[in-house]
């Protein structure tokens, strides 16, 4: 048995493995992400196909960039227009709501008039819109609260396809990089500069195919929908009851299928996965209960859970996590915390607990290794409740940390909104996409879509060390290198979260590794890194 197939099977769940038949791209931040998605579209030519589905779409955004008066901008969704105009067959999937909609919050409004302004929209010289059956708004989901929160994207373009797969949504927010210190908020009567941290992976060749065929499963999924009513309301503080809607999804079932794929650049050494979460039916909640699936066997996938927690199981040195969510639930008051979310999971799924991946990140620091778990400083200004964020342990992480204090390191991103679902063990594993590190997730509630990779060379290690020098506002392939070094050197980059991981050196202080030289990002605002140690222990 080779070495990767060594890998494939300490780390890797029962679904499909790609080995070395994929170029494997890493993209962090989300506007490089953005970008590459841009760029590709704007390949396209007749013939040619691009497919996206999406939790929370702005067609108003210009994934590029582009300046306002800049001569080539275009927002995305002229050009999804312009390009389907030009024979490009342009279908798009928005998460929906039969329900959640008559709040006024998330997504679910916004889309659903996403939706519509896009399949109605005529282009210059055109008499009919090109749109008009190629965006669906999909409403499928377990219970009250389940929505479809994939983000991903596939081009083909020439016959060759490409696909990105992230948490990374198509509005405004994301289009940030480091050192995340471009926007200004205000907190505590303060004005503060303010980032996203986010990223995701860019496929070409055999794996795309996956990612393909889901898409392929969630249009259908969404066409064939019954005719259902919508509860639509403008904005959470309008008077009256929300309005009523009637949505048919549309006629157009079949996708045309996948060109077979090859790359004549595969990264070498690498296996992937390309994982998907689904409750068990298509359907279930009040008044429309027990509607099966008609893709994949009809029934749940759990393949992120099952990749997840087999690599978790696996960890030796370390797991490494950034995540939206540090804990299966977003915090409460202490007193209210555990007993709320418990009778919430009975209330929507007591099976919910089940699927949590705590049990084993505790397992794992109990066996010696060390997990590092990094989240937001500052709350996603678009949640109901902004302001700074992760100043506390979790009753989750406290839990984790009991009896393990020496083998956590929880740390915040000072002013940045970490939205980021990536996990790294051992530099030999990774997994990064839509799934967050929360048991609904893994079930199934939510339905997900993560891709994962296994590498006997240096494409984890890569992507740890380009990562954790973006923590210490460095850039990794412009820094000196005695800092790429020490950040190469597992053994030495792990002293960054703890001391006592470490040789013993001290990190983040001038000449700690040498060569570093602490970063000033504005005066008074930001200075040296942009992390802060959260616990256990009280430092780190």
């Amino acid at each position: 048995m080779s070495d990767l197939e060594l890998l494939e099977q300490r780390y890797l769940g029962p679904a499909w493995k790609y080995r070395e038949k994929t170029e494997v791209r890493y993209l962090v931040d989300g506007r490089d992400y953005l970008r590459e998605i841009d760029a590709a579209v704007r390949d396209t030519k007749k013939g040619d196909r691009v497919y996206l589905v999406d939790w929370s779409f702005d067609a108003a955004l210009e994934l590029g960039g582009r300046a306002p008066d800049a001569a080539d901008r275009k927002e995305i969704g002229d050009l999804l227009v312009a390009r389907a105009q030009e024979g490009v067959d342009v279908r798009v999937v928005l998460n929906g709501g039969q329900y959640l909609g008559a709040t006024g919050m998330g997504p679910f409004l916004s889309n659903y008039e996403t939706m519509a302004d896009l399949r109605t929209r005529i282009p210059s010289g055109a008499t009919t819109p090109p749109l008009a059956t190629k965006v669906l708004y999909d409403w499928t989901g377990a219970e009250m609260t389940g929505t479809h929160h994939q983000k991903a994207a596939v081009i083909v373009h020439g016959g060759v396809l490409t696909a990105f797969v992230a948490g990374i949504d198509i509005k405004p927010l994301p289009l940030d990089a480091t050192p995340h210190t471009r926007r200004a908020l205000r907190i505590d009567d303060t004005v503060v500069l303010w980032g996203w941290h986010d990223g995701g992976v860019k496929l070409v060749g055999a794996a795309a195919e996956a990612v393909y065929e889901n898409f392929v499963h969630r249009w259908q999924e969404a066409a064939t929908l019954p005719p259902s009513t919508l509860w639509i309301k403008q904005l959470p503080s309008e008077p009256g009851p929300a309005r009523r809607i009637l949505y048919t999804p549309g006629t157009e079932v079949t996708v045309p299928p996948v060109p077979a794929q090859a790359t004549a650049d595969p990264t070498v050494g690498a296996t992937v996965q390309v994982l998907r979460s689904r409750f068990d039916t298509k359907l279930d909640r009040p008044g429309a209960r027990g509607l099966k699936w008609s893709t994949a066997g009809g029934g749940a996938l759990r393949e992120v859970y099952a990749t997840l927690s087999r690599a978790i199981s696996a960890a030796q040195r370390y797991v490494y996590i950034e995540d939206q969510y540090l804990a299966d639930h977003p915090p409460l008051a202490n007193a209210i915390d555990e007993g709320a979310w418990q009778l919430f999971d009975r209330i929507v799924d007591d099976r919910a607990p089940r699927w949590s991946l705590f049990p084993l990140l505790k397992a794992a620091a109990r066996r010696g290794v060390k997990i590092i778990m990094v989240g937001s400083g500052y709350a996603d200004p678009e949640d109901s409740f902004t302001g700074e964020k992760n100043k506390h342990l979790s009753r989750q992480l406290v839990e984790l940390a009991d009896g393990n204090e020496r083998q956590i390191a929880v740390w915040r991103l000072l002013q940045t909104t970490v939205h980021m679902k990536l996990t790294l063990i051992d530099d030999e594993f990774a997994a990064i996409g839509s799934a967050n590190l929360q048991a609904r997730s893994m079930l199934g509630v939510d339905s997900e879509l993560h891709v994962a990779v296994v590498s006997t060379e240096h494409t984890v290690r890569d992507l740890r060390a380009r990562l954790w020098g973006e923590h210490l506002n460095l850039d990794y392939e412009a820094g000196p290198e005695s800092i790429r070094t020490a950040l190469n050197d597992l053994e030495r980059a792990l002293g960054m979260w703890r001391r006592h991981w470490g040789p013993g050196i001290d990190w983040f202080t001038a000449g700690h590794p040498e060569g570093f030289t602490p970063a000033e990002l504005g005066i008074g605002l930001r200075t040296n890194v942009v992390r802060a140690y959260v616990g256990p222990g009280g430092s780190a």
